[in-house]
């Protein structure tokens, strides 16, 4: 049997323990419905990159606890082929993230509201600074995302001046 008959319960984080040096999770593909990542993950300082994608994740996912300031070398987040259809609420609170991939989930917004989910505040002439976001390549290709690209978008206003990809197809 290929296992295709049966129904897989969700993976269960909650006593995963990991090393502090830790530097990439990929638990991509893993029926991560209903889990909440643990508090201790907090504590991953060097994580680098957090792949959950196909993780069958929905709006109930909120991973606050691991995405604070406290994590410097964060830089990749992978959210794509999943169940959401908005920004997770605490993404913008790391602000070094460079490719954030929402790609594939069932995301039906504006691009303005997607975009003020990810930089919140950031629309605002003389809000960016030093410690602004430096993302550099945001998919959200493969949703339902309407509207039109704002003409500031590309600004200084916006914090967003290091942004070299934006996949809206689809």
């Amino acid at each position: 049997s290929d296992g295709s008959n049966h129904k897989l319960e969700p993976l269960s984080l909650a006593n995963v323990q990991l090393p502090a040096s830790l530097c990439k999770l990929d638990l991509s593909g893993n029926n991560l419905r209903g889990s909440t990542l643990p508090a201790t993950w907090n504590d991953l300082l060097q994580l680098e990159h957090l792949d959950l994608s196909q993780c069958s994740l929905t709006d109930d996912f909120n991973p606050h606890d691991i995405f604070s300031s406290n994590l410097q070398n964060f830089q990749t987040l992978r959210l794509n082929q999943n169940e959401l259809t908005e920004v997770p609420q605490s993404i913008f609170r790391v602000w070094n993230l460079r490719n954030v991939d929402l790609s594939f989930n069932r995301i039906a917004s504006e691009l303005l509201k997607v975009m003020r989910d990810i930089a919140p505040g950031r629309e605002r002439v003389g809000s960016a600074s030093s410690t602004d976001p430096t993302l550099e390549v945001l998919d959200i290709s493969n949703n339902n995302i309407t509207g039109t690209i704002p003409q500031n978008l590309f600004s200084e206003e916006w914090g967003l001046m290091q942004l070299l990809v934006l996949d809206l197809s689809n």
